[in-house]
């Protein structure tokens, strides 16, 4: 019996999974396998016929590079999966628990090229597009970071456009951005009050955090108010009680300098 594992996917690639299930049950034993035996009741589809499949698929298709027929293998979509992993977030050790590699260097070189490189090139891409979003107009930021990212747009609208654009290649080298529940992260770990850890971050007093201000409110009087709820339903726990009474403090934090931005900006 294969074991089962948890793997963080983007909502598209979900429903594809799901389809390829209900379009393939009659085939499958108590799922098993995804791709079941054409020829056998619980017996996974072979190498050979994945490899046959994917050449028809690629005929039918027309699928073509410089005019010649592309050789699809099925190492190219878990290249391509980890890109758009990456892109989304996934660290590389979190990605080498998804792809399964028993050591981190066969991650960093999966594929014909460094996947490694790749990964970093495609967060550098990533996080010089991010800054790009902050910087030229007036997004309004809060979090520990907010005095920064100001000070940053400030001296963007003063420079020439040959000026911003070695400014915005030059930002991801000091820090990439990465994408957290709370808004942005400019991680540096000299200045990282989580020490690293994501699950321990503290957005309103972290100078990594930058945080778009726009619809923020809502969501943080919500939380807020499901904070408190929490507190209530947990009392007798208090480990759970000083956990939650943390989370209501950086929230009302939050909402406190949404409330100084808004009046600065009115």
């Amino acid at each position: 019996m294969p074991t089962a594992y948890r793997w963080q996917t983007l909502p598209i690639v979900r429903k594809a999974l799901d389809a390829v299930e209900r379009g393939l049950v009659r085939r499958r034993k108590a799922g098993v396998f995804l791709f079941p035996s054409v020829k056998s009741v619980g017996g996974r589809l072979s190498e050979s016929s994945i490899s046959y499949a994917l050449k028809r698929f690629v005929d039918i298709h027309g699928i073509k590079y410089n005019g010649v027929e592309w050789p699809l293998a099925t190492h190219q979509f878990r290249k391509k999966f980890a890109r758009i992993m990456t892109k989304k977030g996934l660290g590389i050790r979190a990605l080498q628990d998804q792809l399964k590699h028993f050591d981190i260097e066969m991650t960093r070189g999966y594929g014909e090229i460094n996947l490694y490189v790749e990964l970093q090139r495609e967060k550098f891409i990533v996080s010089a597009e991010q800054y790009e979003e902050l910087l030229p107009g007036q997004t309004v930021i809060i979090g520990g970071g907010a005095d920064e990212i100001r000070q940053y747009q400030k001296s963007f609208l003063g420079m020439t456009r040959g000026e911003q654009q070695v400014f915005l290649q030059e930002l991801p080298k000091a820090a990439l951005i990465e994408q957290l529940d709370d808004g942005l992260c400019m991680y540096r770990s000299s200045k990282a009050l989580c020490g690293g850890d994501s699950a321990a971050c503290r957005p309103a007093d972290c100078t990594n955090s930058i945080i778009p201000a726009a619809g923020k409110r809502r969501s943080y009087l919500w939380r807020n108010h499901e904070n408190k709820r929490l507190l209530e339903y947990f009392k007798d726990d208090p480990l759970k009680v000083a956990h939650l009474q943390r989370r209501v403090v950086e929230v009302d934090k939050l909402l406190a300098q949404l409330d100084n931005v808004e009046k600065v900006s009115s």
